[in-house]
Parts: C-alpha cells; sequence; structure tokens
C-alpha cells in the first residue's frame, strides 16, 4: 500500500491531533519522531541508509528515533523511499507540517538519491535545547551535476592521519562525505594478504582493512574505486607479469564489488605507454572476468614528449574495448582542454585533483609568501575554499566528475567544496562555508566559523610581514575560542582552523623578529670598514644568535603545541614527527617545521666563517657581497624569482585565473634547504612551456649583463635567449655548490630600449631560475 495513503488513512482515524507534533515558531518539532520506509526492500544499501539517519541524530542529539513498518498515530513521520521518478541521484525533502501525523517525506530518484536526500535532511535539522526541529516550509527537491564525485583516503604511512583510523572512524568520515553528496570512495589497496603494515600505528591489518572498505562502500550504495598502480620492480618480466596479475585476482575476487579501476601511467610505476598499454588490457581482462560490470581508466601521468604523443596515437588508431575513460591527473603533461580534444570522445575524462598539496603539487597555492612555503610546507591544514571552488568550475564541463587525491584530513574544507561542487557548481562558497560550520562543529557559530575559514585563506593572499589581516584572523577565531564550549573545542575541525590561526600569526611574528635581526646584521657589516671585519661580524653573528633565545608569542607556541597534540588524539593528526608519528616532515608535520629559519642567518654565517681566516681585503670583499648582494647597481635591477612582489619582470601570462595548473603560466615554486632564501624559492615554468623576463624603458647606447643563480630540485637545465634571436648560452642547469653565472647581452638585443629574456627547457620537468640581476655597464 502506498505509504502516503497510508498516513492519511490513520490521521482521518484520529480524534485528537497530538501535542509532540506541534508546529512552534522555530519549526516542526521533530524530536520524538519514527522513521517509516516505504516498500521496504530489506537490503543491505536500505539498512546502511537507515542506520546512517538513526545514528547520525542521535550522535547529534541523544535522541534515537525509532524505526517502525507503520506510521505511529500520535507522532511525526520521516518516510524514505527510493523509487521517485527523475534524474540519478536526485532526491526530494519536503515537509507536510499540517498533514496529521506531520510528514517529512524524504524520496530518492534511486538508492543513492535516498541517501543523499537523508543527507540533505540532517543538513537541515536544528538540534538545539535538547529537541529536533526542522522548518516547516521546507520543499526542496535536488540532483548532482556531475555523474562522479569521490575522494581517496588512504591507509598507508604517507598519510597525515588516515593510519591512525580504525573502522569506526573510517566510517564516520566517510558518512560526513556523503552527508554532502560523495558517491565515490576510492581505494588504495593492499594488493596482497601478506602486505605488512607500513606504519607504526595503523591499529588495523592493511588488508583486512582494503576488504572492509570496500565493503562499507558497496554496503552504503557508493561506487568502488580502486587505485592500483603497477609498483612491482620485475612487472615487465614473463615471471614478474605472471605473478601481478595473481595478486590483482586475489584482490578484485576477495571484494564483493568493483565498479572502477584507476592504473596510473606514473606517479607511481613509471613505464612507457607501449609497454603500459599493453600490461593494462591484460589487467582489465582479468577485471572484467570478475567483475563484468566493471570499468578500467587509465592517467598519463609522467609520460613526457614522445611517450604523450604515443599515447595519444595509441589512442586515437587502436580505439581499444578494454577501455572506458582516461584520468587527468597530478603531472600529466599536457592541459585538460588539449587533453579532452586529443582523446577520442569514446573514453570519457574524470579529474584526479591533488587538493591536500599547496607547493610542488597540481594546484599550488599562487603567489605564496615564502615564509609560510618553509613552514608550512607542502602538506599543511590548508583550506582554499574560493580557489577550489574557483579551479573546480574553470573545468567541469570538460569532465564527468572526479575522485580528489588526498593524504589526510588538513584538506577537509577543501573535499567539502569538491562535493558542493560537484552537485551545484553554482553554490555560493561563503554559504556553503556556514553549512559546513553548522553541520560539522556548531550551530551556532556557523556563520563567523565561515567567516573565519575565509579569513584564513586570504591570510596567503599577500605577503606575510605586511599583511594585518593575519592579526584580525587570530583575534576572530580567538574570540571563537573563547564563545566554544566542550563540545566545539574538542571538534576536530575546530581545532584544526583555530591552530591555523595562531600559526599564520606565529609565523608572521617570526618573520617580522627575524627580519629585523637579519637587517641589523647587515648594517653591523656595513661598517666593517669602520670598525674592522672581525669586530663586524662579531656583531652580526651577536644579532643574529639572538633568534635563539628569543622567542616572539611564545604562548601562540605554546597554544600550537597544544591543539597539534589536541588534533592527535580526536583525529588522529600528525603535525609532528617526533610526538604524533608523521612519516616525514613533507607529510603533514607543519609543527616539526614551524621553527626553520626565516632569515639569511646560515647563509650569512657560512659566508663569515670561509672569509676567517683570509687577509683585511678579502675579508672586507666577502662582507660587502652579503651586504650588497641585491644590488644590481645605477641602472640594473634585481629579481628574487619565486616571490611574486619581488619579480616585477617576470611574465606571468595567461596567470593562476585561467591556467591554476600552470602548465602555461610562470608559478613561484620552492625547493631546496641550504643557501640564501632566494636560492630556495624560483620562477618555474612546467612541461617546455618558456620561462620569460621582460625589461623596459633600458638604455639603448648601454651595454648590459645578466647574471643569473640556477637553482631547483629538477635540476633542470635550459638554455637562454634574448629577445629570441640572440642566444646567451647553451644547456646550462644549477652549479654545485649553486653560484651565480654572468653572460654578456649583445648591443643589438637592447638597442630598442627593451629586452626580453627567454629560458627555454633542454631537460628535467621545467626551466626553474631563483635569481637574476640585469647590469649597466
Amino acid at each position: 500500500m502506498d505509504l502516503l495513503f497510508v498516513l492519511v488513512a490513520a490521521a482521518t482515524a484520529l480524534s485528537l491531533a497530538s501535542a509532540s507534533a506541534s508546529v512552534t515558531p522555530r519549526g516542526m518539532d521533530l524530536t520524538e519522531a519514527t522513521i517509516i520506509l516505504d516498500n521496504p526492500t530489506g537490503d543491505v544499501h536500505e539498512a546502511k541508509a537507515v542506520q546512517l539517519l538513526v545514528e547520525e541524530v542521535k550522535r547529534r542529539s541523544g535522541v534515537e528515533w525509532p524505526v517502525a513498518t507503520r506510521p505511529p498515530a500520535d507522532q511525526p513521520v520521516v518516510a524514505l523511499s527510493a523509487d521517485r521518478e527523475g534524474p540519478p541521484e536526485g532526491y526530494s525533502v519536503a515537509v507536510r507540517a499540517s498533514e496529521e501525523p506531520p510528514l517529512v517525506a524524504v524520496a530518492g530518484n534511486d538508492i543513492r538519491g535516498r541517501l543523499f536526500g537523508i543527507g540533505r535532511l540532517l543538513r537541515a535539522l536544528d538540534f538545539a535545547d535538547g529537541r529536533i526541529t526542522l522548518d516547516a516550509d521546507l520543499d526542496v527537491a535536488s540532483a548532482p551535476q556531475v555523474a562522479l564525485r569521490g575522494h581517496q583516503p588512504s591507509y598507508r604511512a604517507k598519510s597525515n592521519s588516515y593510519d591512525a583510523w580504525d573502522k569506526a572512524r573510517y566510517e564516520q568520515y566517510l558518512r560526513d562525505l556523503i552527508i554532502f553528496g560523495a558517491n565515490a570512495l576510492e581505494i588504495v589497496p593492499s594488493i596482497t594478504p601478506d602486505d605488512v603494515a607500513d606504519s607504526a600505528i595503523m591499529p588495523v591489518d592493511p588488508w583486512e582493512m582494503t576488504l572492509w572498505l570496500a565493503e562499507i562502500a558497496h554496503q552504503y550504495g557508493l561506487i568502488v574505486c580502486l587505485w592500483v598502480p603497477n609498483t612491482e620492480d620485475d612487472i615487465l618480466t614473463p615471471d614478474g607479469r605472471r605473478a601481478a596479475l595473481e595478486n590483482r585476482r586475489r584482490l578484485y575476487e576477495a571484494c564483493r564489488r568493483v565498479d572502477e579501476v584507476f592504473v596510473p601511467g606514473g606517479d607511481p610505476g613509471n613505464l612507457h605507454p607501449r609497454d603500459f598499454m599493453p600490461l593494462t588490457a591484460e589487467h582489465a581482462a582479468l577485471l572484467k572476468r570478475i567483475h563484468p560490470e566493471s570499468t578500467m581508466w587509465v592517467s598519463a601521468q609522467n609520460f613526457r614528449g614522445e611517450a604523450l604523443d604515443y599515447f595519444y596515437e595509441y589512442l586515437q588508431t587502436e580505439q581499444p574495448d578494454w577501455l572506458d575513460g582516461i584520468v587527468y591527473a597530478p603531472w600529466v603533461e599536457d592541459t585538460m582542454q588539449h587533453m579532452r580534444e586529443a582523446v577520442p570522445a569514446r573514453y570519457a575524462l574524470r579529474r584526479y585533483p591533488d587538493i591536500c598539496h599547496t607547493v610542488r603539487c597540481q594546484y599550488p597555492v599562487p603567489a605564496w609568501d615564502q615564509a609560510f612555503a618553509i613552514t608550512a610546507n607542502r602538506e599543511p591544514i590548508a583550506p582554499r575554499p574560493t580557489q577550489y571552488a574557483h579551479i573546480y568550475k574553470r573545468f567541469a564541463d570538460l569532465a564527468c566528475g572526479f575522485v580528489t587525491y588526498s593524504d589526510g584530513i588538513a584538506d577537509d574544507v577543501n573535499k567539502f567544496i569538491w562535493n558542493v561542487m560537484g552537485w551545484d557548481r553554482d553554490t555560493d562558497v561563503r554559504t556553503a562555508l556556514v553549512e559546513y560550520g553548522r553541520v560539522y562543529i556548531s550551530q551556532e557559530m556557523a556563520e563567523d566559523i565561515a567567516d573565519g575559514i575565509l579569513a584564513l585563506e586570504r591570510n596567503w593572499e599577500r605577503p606575510a610581514a605586511d599583511n594585518d589581516g593575519i592579526a584580525e584572523t587570530l583575534v576572530h577565531w580567538q574570540a571563537l575560542e573563547r564563545r566554544a564550549g566542550r563540545e566545539v573545542l574538542g571538534n576536530w575541525r575546530f581545532q584544526q582552523m583555530l591552530l591555523r590561526a595562531y600559526y599564520d600569526a606565529y609565523v608572521q611574528a617570526r618573520l617580522r623578529f627575524e627580519s629585523g635581526l637579519e637587517q641589523q646584521a647587515l648594517r653591523a657589516l656595513a661598517r666593517a670598514g669602520d670598525v674592522g671585519c672581525d669586530e663586524a661580524a662579531a656583531a652580526a653573528r651577536s644579532i643574529l644568535s639572538r633568534a635563539d633565545a628569543e622567542r616572539p608569542h611564545a604562548d601562540w607556541r605554546a597554544r600550537i603545541d597544544e591543539l597539534a597534540d589536541d588534533l592527535w588524539e580526536s583525529i588522529g593528526a600528525q603535525l609532528t614527527v617526533e610526538r604524533h608519528h608523521a612519516s616525514g616532515w613533507e607529510r603533514g608535520a607543519m609543527v616539526t617545521t614551524l621553527d626553520w629559519p626565516l632569515n639569511n642567518r646560515g647563509w650569512i654565517e657560512a659566508d663569515l666563517a670561509a672569509a676567517a681566516e683570509k687577509d683585511e681585503t678579502e675579508k672586507l670583499a666577502a662582507m660587502r657581497r652579503i651586504v650588497e648582494w641585491e644590488d644590481a647597481g645605477p641602472g640594473g635591477f634585481y629579481d628574487n624569482l619565486g616571490q611574486r612582489w619581488s619579480e616585477p619582470h617576470l611574465v606571468v601570462e595567461p596567470g593562476w585565473d585561467t591556467d591554476p595548473g600552470f602548465c602555461l603560466s610562470a608559478q613561484d615554486e620552492f625547493g631546496g634547504d641550504e643557501g640564501r632564501l632566494s636560492w630556495r624559492c624560483q620562477g618555474q615554468t612546467l612541461f617546455g612551456t618558456p620561462l620569460r623576463m621582460r625589461y623596459e624603458g633600458l638604455d639603448p647606447d648601454a651595454s648590459y649583463r645578466v647574471r643569473v643563480t640556477y637553482a631547483g630540485r629538477h635540476r633542470a637545465t635550459a638554455k637562454l635567449a634574448a629577445n629570441g634571436r640572440f642566444e646567451i648560452h647553451g644547456e646550462l642547469g644549477p652549479s654545485d655548490p649553486v653560484a651565480p653565472v654572468e653572460f654578456d647581452i649583445p648591443r643589438q638585443a637592447t638597442a630598442g630600449g627593451a629586452l626580453e629574456l627567454t629560458w627555454s627547457r633542454c631537460t628535467g620537468r621545467g626551466v626553474q631560475v631563483a635569481e637574476v640581476w640585469l647590469l649597466k655597464q
């Protein structure tokens, strides 16, 4: 019998309206509601959907809604169904407060639609004063805009949190993602039952966790994806090939359901496509024998030059039937637009965005201050809501959806943004963040939490030293800290944002202090001709050493440590190597790197030590070199590439707005841990894009020289030309040790008063240039 007919009949039979079913000015009271299933099937998906609703309501309110087969006579009803007509995964949630008993109808177009309808209901419920209420006017219908909206929470040592989780914590996080529309889980699997835990803090055997994650995703009705790289060293030998396929056979047979397998072309498992594609064809045949409805996806990661051309030609000429789609992933040497054009239309294209890294990654923070790049490093707590909303929308029409790459919960806000944008790209970011704060942290403080998250993103959009907004952001979060009760203070999402506010302010205070010490030390060295080199050097060392004993805002530093410990306890966040078991300082251990030097002390002291045994003339020259390092002389120019406000001659077009992955644009890169700070940041272009610098207003009658410092982790080589006509030098890369090199610029190149310098890649991933002086002779 139709559920609504049953409800109407029950209402007619009632002689009195129930007081517990009242509609208050705050909305419909659902404190004593009962859950009713329309046309129950008894399957596992239905059971998990009901379990999610019951347990999430109880977790938020302490109230456990009963589940019944017939509507009660005197209580409001929450009715669940999964056969509404409409687009896949869509739902409606409608309140019928005037019915007797009052009704909340949650109708899904299918089993996932029902799940997302439940999520929408949970997002709308008000849990306050021991009551559960709902807006009596709520009537919403919605469906997602893209078919795939997933994440890859990997259970491995490289993670900055996941490897500390047990099954209960994983399931809770999965629910948090489902509530806002995630429909896929991509598992980084243990390939064989013999795999041993690669992290001492793993509470569950890796193979057991792999199978459990696949099973729990199936139970919720999600798309079950596996990420299976070719990491075996001998996979191209006959025996290695057979062993690899056998390992995959055991994995697939152990999983009740596998919907998709993604095999990356590299990072890891780098193979040339002439080997990779036939190997993956065998892999796909095996997969589809075991899971006939599954699909096979590949990426072109680390296919460079000729290898990428081969890959595209193979797809065009062979058009293999075993392949279902292509993944646009980090370190693909192409734009997404061109990949979509180059790949036959029969193959879907999906995105694999890196949303957890801030430097040396697919989508680095644009124009980031080096102080944050050094201290927060590559995998910090990094909410970037407006940036990722922009990145999502910039390429949304090119792909069928996404599964994000993530190595922990430091990117939690970013996952949320991808979820809501994947559902509806027109969602207002601040409105979404208010809902994030309301659902995950605090209903009462949701507006202020949203504004605080946006302020944290803005902290990283200007030079740190003079960004007064950083102090304002800390004041904002400290006010929330004082307002928060025990439950909010123990909420890991609140702890993350609060730690970041203290972190940014502490880094800014250290930067100002240590930069001031460096300037004082340089002034002391500049007096060497008057007071003697030894006295000047001693004074400079004494000034710089104050950073060891004097720490600005020690109270902020202590609070950061407290919050790092709290986050370890609340969510397994690994913010230090020493106390919290991070696998390395690049893997989310932002408190381990927090006190790394923010001035050139190491370089200055090393140069002073090297000059200590020399005569007075040589000492004086060494000190002058330190003091005048950035001085390009009259009519000259100095650019410290890698810091947006100190590289005025770098050509950055087309720029971040249109090219946020910097496939075609110059970007600021950070790498290296020795020497001057200016050597540890670089201007960079990737994948064959030339790096260019442009000068105007030069003296047409003068001669010029260029001095360049080459540095960077790629150890790339490049050739340099002036105005596209004059070769300045042939293939050249960083020296060891790093040191500037100089070259003459032909007079013809500057005779018109303008100069363009162009570096073209010869070898390596991309061009990297640390410093450039244009010197007028």
